[in-house]
């Protein structure tokens, strides 16, 4: 995502937001505050990487546990903005550039750490991780992802940010939707088996590539209807419409 008017990803409570790209919002490039629940509860936040002239990321009043790790904050004010009840929230593996509530940030610079990166949030941006940079294996391992928002396999090496020090070559970043992938494949920056959503289910499992899960065509934990967006989920099946129809027609009669 980028060039947002307001936050870029926004998400309270239940859901894991990783692997995404978040480049310049006029709010939070990634925000987590108090909306229709009770506060920011149960969010793992884990190898984002997130580039704001304002906060880069900013969880408020949390009412549970927020784990915030490995993620690639670089901001030219507030890195990583939180408030509230500061013990609910672990912070570890984090790395960039600015100003941090909770924790410590591996001290690193844009224009060293990646290889092609402003705050600017215009397109083109190459963010993968430039040699002799501060990200390469700096993270917690405890919170290593299985695939980056390549595709490529971490092999549990704990790089910060959404791109592993291995990937090379990928998806350009472009004014674009990230292609899809088969989520079943290996290695194709599509959605791993393991994390994919069950159909009919819950409204879709987590993204690992920065995209919504494929299987149900519900919500993941990407579509947050920041940027003014929403996504909705797949249509609804012809023959319940119809017996829905054939059930209020037979109540009127």
């Amino acid at each position: 995502m980028w060039a947002c008017g307001d936050n870029g990803i926004q998400w309270e409570a239940n859901a894991t937001i990783r692997n995404n790209i978040v480049l310049g919002a006029g709010g939070a490039a990634l925000a987590s505050q108090p909306h229709q629940e009770d506060g920011p509860n149960e969010i793992v936040i884990v190898h984002d990487t997130l580039i704001n002239d304002g906060d880069a990321l900013a969880v408020r009043n949390p009412n549970g546990p927020v784990t915030v790790a490995n993620n690639a904050l670089y901001s030219m004010g507030r890195a990583f903005f939180a408030n509230g009840e500061l013990g609910r929230i672990t912070a570890t593996g984090n790395g960039g550039q600015g100003s941090t509530s909770v924790g410590s940030l591996v001290a690193g610079a844009i224009e060293a750490d990646l290889v092609g990166a402003t705050f600017s949030g215009a397109l083109p941006q190459d963010l993968r991780l430039a040699d002799g940079g501060a990200l390469a294996a700096a993270g917690a391992s405890a919170h290593v992802s299985a695939r980056d928002f390549a595709g490529t396999d971490r092999m549990g090496v704990a790089d910060i940010g959404a791109y592993g020090a291995a990937t090379m070559g990928g998806w350009t970043i472009a004014e674009a939707f990230k292609p899809a992938a088969d989520p079943t494949a290996e290695g194709d920056g599509g959605v791993p088996t393991e994390h994919a959503g069950t159909p009919g289910g819950d409204g879709g499992g987590p993204s690992d590539d920065g995209s919504p899960a494929a299987s149900d065509g519900g919500l993941s934990a990407d579509d947050t209807g920041g940027c003014g967006g929403r996504t909705s989920g797949a249509a609804p099946n012809a023959g319940w419409l119809l017996a829905a129809l054939v059930l209020v027609f037979r109540r009127r009669r």
